[in-house]
C-alpha cells in the first residue's frame, strides 16, 4: 500500500466531449467543475491522483488548481482512444504501486464508498481462490460493471502492449476480472451528452445547467 494506506489512481481526463457540445468535465455540478468534483472524491481514498489530460489541457488543470495529490500527464496523442491516455498514466505510476485502480473523469456521481468496497476485497485476496491476485476488480451496482476499475500490477504490461483502437476490456478478458457490488449507481453514470447531464442533475437533485434552466 502508498502511503497512509493508499492506492494510486490514474484519471482519465484527456477526451474531447465532442457528444456533448462544450467541454464536459468544466459543466457545474453543484457549483462545483465536474472534474473537480471527481478529482475531490477519489483523492479521499487514493494517492497519488494521476490525471491525464490532452484536449483543453490548461482549463481542466485550472479547475484542478488547490488540491493536493495530484500529478499531472499530459496525452499528446488523447484523439486516439482511450488506451493511450491509460498508458500515459502508467508512466506517471509510482514505482512501487502494488496496482491502481482506474476511473473516468466525467463520472462525478462515484462515492467514496465504492473505492472502500474494491479495497475490502484486496484486502480480502489472501483469505480468497489464489487466483484473485492476479484478478481485475470492477466496481458495479446490481452486477452491472462499471467503475473505477482495479488493476493489480501484473496487467502493466498487458496494457502497455495494446495498440490503438483495441479496448482496455481485453484486459479484464483475458485475466479474468470481478465485479465488485458497491450499492450506489454513481459507479455506471457517466456524463456524454446534455441529455445524461439533464437526466443525472435531476436524478442526484442538483440545481444545475439544463436542469435549472440553463443551456450549456
Amino acid at each position: 500500500m502508498r502511503p497512509e494506506g493508499k492506492l494510486p489512481c490514474i484519471l482519465l481526463a484527456a477526451g474531447a466531449s465532442s457528444r456533448m457540445g462544450s467541454h464536459k468535465l468544466l459543466l457545474s455540478i453543484d457549483g462545483e467543475k465536474v472534474v473537480r468534483r471527481t478529482a475531490s472524491v477519489v483523492l479521499a481514498r487514493c494517492y497519488p491522483l494521476i490525471v491525464v489530460t490532452g484536449y483543453g489541457r490548461e482549463a481542466v488543470e485550472e479547475a484542478l488548481a488547490g488540491l493536493e495529490g495530484i500529478i499531472f500527464a499530459y496525452n499528446g496523442d488523447w484523439d486516439s482512444g482511450r488506451v493511450s491516455s491509460a498508458i500515459r498514466g502508467l508512466e506517471a505510476l509510482p514505482a512501487d504501486s502494488p496496482g491502481f485502480f482506474l476511473h473516468h473523469a466525467d463520472m462525478p456521481f462515484i462515492s467514496e464508498a465504492a473505492f472502500d468496497a474494491l479495497e475490502g476485497r484486496i484486502r480480502d485476496r489472501g483469505e480468497t481462490a489464489s487466483g484473485l491476485a492476479d484478478m481485475v476488480l470492477v466496481a458495479g451496482h446490481r452486477g452491472k460493471p462499471g467503475h473505477p476499475v482495479y488493476f493489480p500490477s501484473s496487467c502493466i504490461p498487458a496494457i502497455r502492449a495494446l495498440e490503438k483502437g483495441e479496448s482496455l476490456r481485453s484486459v479484464l478478458d483475458d485475466r479474468g476480472f470481478l465485479i465488485v457490488e458497491t450499492g450506489g449507481e454513481g459507479v455506471l453514470d457517466d456524463l456524454d451528452n446534455p441529455g445524461d447531464y439533464a437526466a443525472l442533475c435531476r436524478k442526484y437533485s442538483i440545481a444545475d445547467g439544463i436542469a435549472n434552466g440553463r443551456t450549456l
